[in-house]
């Protein structure tokens, strides 16, 4: 009991400080730093041309306000490999799962099901 106890408080104490964190407070060097990381990853040639060789379900979020990760990385993501399913969540950025935890809890809920 203890243990469950602990984990919800640091489960909570995780939450409050990602919605803390406006997205908005991300400095242009730091947008520019992580695009570049990710389409150097997207271009190195193993890993862009594995993706289509995971035959794993694969459910791939993003906030369609995440201005660290954009949209877009999903979007290529999801055209590469076969079995993936692609949910946007419209009004969050990076912590989505926690700007908009019901709607997130429910999709994950669903795939999971299917």
């Amino acid at each position: 009991m203890a243990r469950d106890t602990a984990g919800l408080i640091r489960s909570l104490a995780l939450k409050r400080t990602t919605l803390a964190i406006p997205q908005e407070q991300l400095s242009k060097i730091t947008l520019r730093r992580q695009e570049r990381a990710e389409l150097a990853f997207l271009r190195y040639p193993k890993v862009w041309n594995g993706l289509g060789d995971i035959t794993t379900p694969v459910l791939v979020t993003n906030g369609a306000l995440d201005k660290g990760v954009p949209v877009q990385n999903a979007r290529n993501l999801h055209r590469r490999i076969p079995h993936w399913q692609l949910s946007i969540f419209a009004g969050a950025a990076h912590g989505m799962m926690f700007q908009d935890a019901a709607q997130f809890t429910a999709r994950v809920v669903r795939f999971a099901h299917r």
